[in-house]
């Protein structure tokens, strides 16, 4: 018998709905009296069915025809147009063939007209007989079961190669364990290892009870590792019970599946680490509103047991623990403020919540919580205690430092190294007037507006650049400005710039009154006053400054703050041009009647590399003296050894009218009554 075990499974599905097909087909055909040299007799019964003719001589005579009448004998070609067949040779010679020889035949023949003429030949004894049938019906039916056997072996074929080309690794087990079917050749040809198959019933095996058949259906993800030491994988295995007996298996490869549940694991265990170390109290609830994630801050912050949350509390319940352990702000409605946070995200709820817990241990919480994708909440806490503490300090320091200059007379502004206005007190506005209020506080650019509020009020008198120089140039030693601005109608009111740390700077304004002169003093004495003071700056202090009086000393001088700035700048001036520890000598006399000259020569140890360029003391020197109709020269010598500084003032400007600044009282703070 032969083997069919090797065949394709295709192929054998395919010969098996065919064969049960054809076995249908020829059971349903009509029997025929097929009786063969040494066959039984006619059936009776199936002769009734069909035309029977004997075959003589080369003529065809009806069977119930009389014997050896003429007129019943056909010959062949008459006997195909009884039937309605067209000629037809191979009939003809199989008839021929029967008459002879006793040849035996069957043959299905085709009319015109489309029926088909079932013609069989066959001897009895010493007589050849033809039965005719007709079998149109018959044969389409075969024909329908044909085609319809073609289509199940086509599908099978399809399904079978559906089944081995599966992108997955699939095996059918026999009642006895065996394997019966698999697709592991194909799936080899894909590049699935050749020893895949083995090793994963190997594993399958290893997981079941020893003895025990396997349990199914059954769902498991197994790895396996090749001998070999290839690259090992990952499946995912389903097992079906059949009705039969035995199983199917499936293994789906779970590669991916690993590698994305790994990465997933990484990436849940970097953000749990990250988690850990954050200050800031980080708490997850899930869809059900059940605690799903929480690091260690969430518990140092509420005073909370870890362990309590790890056995992930409800939303309900995390709320009212912490209403509990008072660790909230009491609220007048505590079941609509936690209505509000369970809604939260939900249809008709809030979509950010944000809040400022106030604990009475004194520590402040920053509460924030947001809605995510798949209903989960996150809920952070921050404790903001030193920041509050900061800014409190920080206010505090604020309304001292107003405090303290609102008691100084006068009004006064504070600007930064940027020339931002940071502060202006109420007297501002009412001593320059309510533009000055248009000025933002913080704003850059604010000097430049301040200058121009003051030029609109005091016009030329306003030392703009010298003042925005001061406030934004960003030196580190910085003199101190002190002017005074003069209205059209004659008041004067005294500005002074002063340093202050981190390169910021304060601007006063003050009153001043006109008052009568005062005894004048001697222009020696404010020259020395001059000398003393600026004895006490920088690097004067370290030298020996004597003044020479030719007689102009005795002068009367009612105007000492002049002299007092001339002296400064003229003695900051030589120190610039002498050498380290060079005496100063100021010479004083009277060059004319109606002016009075200061000079000093100054010596280097070598020659001074001039760029052409006055220092800052002489050219404020300059300036001052030409408000006064004096002026101030610096000769040097031809070996750029020696300088001579002179300078010149009229003796009437040491006599002029002068404004004194009126003492203002400190401020009355306001009184009951």
């Amino acid at each position: 018998m032969p083997d069919f075990s090797d065949l394709p499974l295709d192929w054998a599905l395919g010969l098996a709905g065919l064969a049960v097909l054809l076995i249908y087909a020829l059971s349903t055909l009509p029997r025929r009296a097929t009786g063969r040299r040494g066959a039984p007799p006619i059936d009776r019964q199936a002769v009734g069915r069909e035309a029977l003719y004997s075959v003589g001589a080369g003529q065809i005579r009806p069977a119930n025809a009389a014997a050896g009448d003429p007129a019943t004998e056909l010959s062949f070609d008459v006997f195909l147009a009884e039937l309605g067949l067209s000629e037809d040779a191979a009939l003809r010679r199989d008839v021929e063939a029967l008459g002879r020889d006793g040849t035996a035949f069957d043959r299905m023949s085709p009319t015109p007209d489309g029926r088909h003429i079932a013609v069989g030949g066959w001897t009895r004894g010493a007589r050849a007989w033809l039965s005719v049938l007709d079998a149109t019906d018959q044969f389409r039916e075969a024909t329908e079961m044909s085609r319809a056997a073609e289509q199940e072996i086509a599908r099978s074929s399809d399904q079978a190669r559906l089944l081995e080309n599966a992108p997955l690794l699939q095996w059918r087990i026999g009642a006895e364990g065996d394997v019966i079917w698999s697709n592991a050749e194909a799936r080899r040809a894909a590049g699935l290892h050749e020893t895949a198959l083995d090793l994963v019933l190997a594993r399958l095996a290893e997981l079941r009870p020893e003895g025990q058949p396997p349990m199914v259906p059954a769902r498991h993800r197994i790895g396996i590792q090749p001998r070999d030491g290839s690259v090992g994988t990952w499946f995912d295995v389903t097992e079906l019970a059949l009705p039969g007996g035995g199983h199917i298996g499936y293994a789906i490869g779970a590669e991916q599946v690993m590698r994305a549940e790994a990465a997933l694991a990484r990436f849940v265990e970097t953000l749990t680490e990250t988690f850990a170390h954050l200050p800031i109290g980080l708490a997850i609830f899930d869809r059900n509103r059940e605690l799903g994630l929480f690091n260690p801050a969430l518990a140092d912050l509420l005073k909370l047991d870890p362990a309590w949350l790890a056995g992930r509390p409800t939303l309900t319940a995390f709320l009212n623990q912490l209403r509990e352990r008072r660790a909230i702000p009491d609220q007048r409605d505590y079941r609509t403020w936690r209505s509000e946070l369970l809604e939260l995200g939900q249809p008709g709820g809030s979509q950010h919540y944000a809040e400022v817990w106030v604990q009475p241990s004194g520590r402040t919480l920053r509460v924030n919580a947001r809605p995510h994708p798949q209903g989960a909440i996150a809920l952070l806490l921050e404790d903001i205690t030193p920041a509050i503490s900061l800014e409190q300090h920080f206010r505090e320091g604020m309304e001292m430092r107003e405090a303290a200059l609102s008691r100084q007379p006068g009004a006064h502004a504070i600007l930064d190294v940027s020339g931002a206005i940071q502060f202006m007190d109420a007297e501002m506005p009412a001593l320059l007037g309510p533009a000055i209020n248009d000025i933002e506080i913080g704003a850059p650019g604010g000097v430049h507006r301040f200058l121009d509020r003051c030029g609109d009020l005091f016009g030329g008198s306003v030392p703009g650049d010298e003042l925005l120089s001061f406030v934004v140039g960003g030196q580190s030693e910085r003199m101190p400005i002190a002017c005074d601005l003069t209205r059209p109608d004659g008041s004067v009111v005294v500005l002074t710039a002063s340093m202050l740390p981190g390169g910021g700077s304060l601007i006063s304004l003050t009153e001043r009154m006109m008052v009568a002169p005062a005894a004048p003093g001697t222009l020696a004495a404010a020259l020395d006053a001059a000398l003393s003071h600026a004895a006490g700056l920088s690097e004067p202090m370290e030298r020996e400054v004597t003044l020479d009086d030719d007689g102009p000393g005795e002068l009367p001088c009612s105007r000492p703050d002049l002299v007092r700035r001339v002296g400064v700048n003229l003695l900051l001036a030589a120190v610039d041009l002498s050498g380290e520890s060079e005496p100063i000598r100021i010479d004083l006399r009277s060059p004319a009647p109606d002016l009075v000259e200061l000079s000093c020569a100054c010596r280097a140890a070598m020659p001074r590399a001039t760029t052409g360029e006055p220092s800052l003391p002489l050219t404020l020197l300059r300036r001052f003296l030409a408000e006064e109709g004096g002026e101030a020269v610096a000769e040097t010598s031809a070996d750029e050894m020696s300088t001579v500084l002179r300078v010149t003032l009229p003796i009437s400007a040491l006599m002029r009218t002068v404004r004194a600044p009126m003492l203002a009282a400190p401020r009355q703070e306001a009184q009951g009554g």
